[in-house]
């Protein structure tokens, strides 16, 4: 409107029209023009009514273009449901995990529990050994001593073991030794049988010499008998013992002969060895 007036002022009755006013004139209407365009412009605009709640999707028209836009609290509404399954879920699972692992704790507490009461238990029969093992010792001794004093008057005592050891301690005499040979001919044994059955003696006794000491104590040897065959050198383990005889043999050889050099399997037993 002012632009108007000012317009109107510029032409009148009592006014000169120049050139130069005629093109103020002309900008001032484009002026006008302009500002008129921009209002109408706006005036254009349509407004959105609010959301009604429904789940259709409205359309806002915007004044730079019309472009529609998504329903946001219909999407939010999804969103707020989808985190909250979310978080169901998650609290599931937290709570199996942290059952699972209070279990597992439990589990682990109880293994400890056990562990420690072996380890005393363990404690208390190494002490419980201990004291065993120095009772048997003394009791050995005594044994031993006891052994000793009546070994004599026991081999007095009319046996059958009694006796094979006093034809033993006679080959001993005559042979200087106890290996009596268990091997016989069927003609050595009719013609020895004395031998045959000494034989068969001293097999036995070495055989019931390597039991365990447990079975020993209840079986064929008694300790006095022990004590009867070291005092004639009876020989328990011949094998092991002619195989130690030959090894210090055969170092005396090479020392004398030289390191490598082997006696002859022709000449002596030691080559045979």
């Amino acid at each position: 409107q002012n632009m108007k007036t000012r317009r109107q002022r510029l032409i009148t009755d009592d006014d000169v029209v120049t050139v130069p006013t005629i093109v103020r004139a002309k900008e001032v209407t484009k002026e006008v023009t302009a500002m008129t365009g921009i209002a109408a412009t706006a005036a254009t605009v349509t407004t959105v009514p609010p959301n009604t709640g429904n789940n259709k999707r409205t359309k806002r028209i915007h004044a730079t273009g019309g472009t529609s836009m998504p329903n946001s609290d219909s999407n939010s509404n999804k969103n707020i449901n989808n985190c909250s399954s979310s978080n169901d879920v998650t609290s599931e699972k937290v709570n199996e995990a942290r059952k699972k692992m209070d279990s597992l704790l439990s589990a682990q507490r109880e293994a400890a529990i056990r562990v420690e009461e072996a380890k005393q238990e363990i404690i208390q029969a190494q002490n419980k050994l201990k004291t065993c093992e120095a009772k048997k010792e003394s009791i050995q001794n005594e044994v031993d001593d006891t052994a000793q004093e009546l070994t004599d008057l026991l081999l007095q005592v009319k046996s059958n073991w009694n006796e094979m050891y006093k034809k033993l301690v006679e080959y001993k005499e005559e042979h200087g030794h106890c290996d009596v040979k268990r091997t016989l001919s069927p003609g050595e044994k009719s013609a020895n049988p004395e031998l045959a059955a000494l034989g068969a003696f001293v097999g036995k006794v070495r055989l019931e010499a390597r039991k365990p000491e447990l079975e020993r104590m209840t079986g064929y040897i008694e300790p006095y008998k022990l004590i009867a065959l070291n005092r004639i050198g009876f020989d328990f383990d011949p094998r092991e013992n002619y195989w130690l005889e030959n090894y210090e043999k055969l170092k005396s050889y090479m020392a004398e002969h030289g390191r490598g050099k082997m006696p002859s399997r022709r000449k002596s037993s030691l080559g045979v060895w």
